[in-house]
């Protein structure tokens, strides 16, 4: 099995790893800074692959925001700033790390991870991240779903039909807006805190997410819908959505687990991604 050099860059930290497979044979992380913008980011990820030099064949980068024709462009500015226009990550990154690199939305490279070696092996799955930012990936009959410009999956951008403000759905449920309402630094300091106000938040945002997921189940009627994320994958959040849709039928109520490769998901499916390139 073809080893790959694995980048998840990420609004906070960015992972880069060797895998083989399912397995992270290695693996550093190095903070984002996110004031200093993509050629930055880039030059910090070729200096942890340098050290390894030798050991991988395939390189694949995924990214928050849409990545498609090699151009990388935000959706939410709030995650990580990029020039309105895009950036030519593909070719910036071949030119810094010295061969070809798969590209991919950083959901849509969890979903194929979960897909490929997790749970959601071999089934119809949308794989839904509930963390700083909402998220999804779908994967159907053993197909990554990109869609136009790579917008597929983009579930956190759905718009609330009730709302005039036409506000995305993850402005009033994301881990983001949990931090906000609860209080505190970010989502995890609520699920840690757990006072009455970070409480009050935790449920609000999983019931807004279990209404995501009906529409989903609509939409797309999928075999099982994977949770992931910092929030998804927090203890007690995933009840919380199944509590929510306990009263629905089987057939309007989604069926709902957890997702299992962890914040390892990302860089698992882009290594298999980019590994598919090397080996075709």
């Amino acid at each position: 099995m073809t080893v790959s050099l694995a980048v998840d860059l990420g609004g906070t930290k960015t992972l880069v790893a060797l895998v083989e497979g399912r397995d992270v044979l290695d693996s550093r992380a190095v903070p984002t800074d996110r004031s200093a913008g993509p050629e930055a980011w880039l030059s910090a990820i070729a200096e942890v692959a340098e050290a390894w030099q030798g050991r991988y064949r395939g390189i694949g980068i995924t990214v928050t925001g849409l990545v498609s024709g090699g151009l990388w462009r935000p959706l939410n500015p709030e995650t990580l700033a990029l020039p309105d226009i895009g950036f030519p990550l593909e070719e910036r990154a071949e030119a810094l790390l010295g061969r070809s690199v798969t590209l991919c939305n950083d959901a849509q490279a969890a979903a194929w991870g979960e897909y490929v070696f997790g749970a959601g092996k071999g089934r119809d799955m949308v794989f839904l991240t509930i963390s700083t930012g909402i998220g999804a990936g779908i994967v159907f009959q053993g197909r990554l779903l990109t869609g136009r410009l790579g917008l597929a999956g983009h579930a956190g951008q759905l718009v609330d039909m009730a709302s005039e403000a036409d506000a995305p759905i993850e402005d009033c449920s994301s881990g983001r807006w949990i931090a906000r309402h609860a209080g505190t630094t970010d989502a995890r300091a609520a699920f840690e805190k757990a006072d009455t106000r970070s409480t009050e938040a935790i449920a609000l945002s999983a019931r807004r997410v279990a209404r995501l997921c009906r529409n989903v189940q609509f939409l797309l009627a999928p075999e099982v819908i994977l949770i992931g994320g910092g929030v998804g994958l927090a203890a007690g959040y995933l009840p919380l959505l199944q509590g929510a849709l306990s009263d629905l039928d089987d057939i309007r109520r989604p069926h709902l687990e957890r997702a299992i490769l962890g914040g390892d998901a990302g860089i698992i499916g882009i290594a298999a991604l980019a590994s598919a390139s090397v080996e075709h």
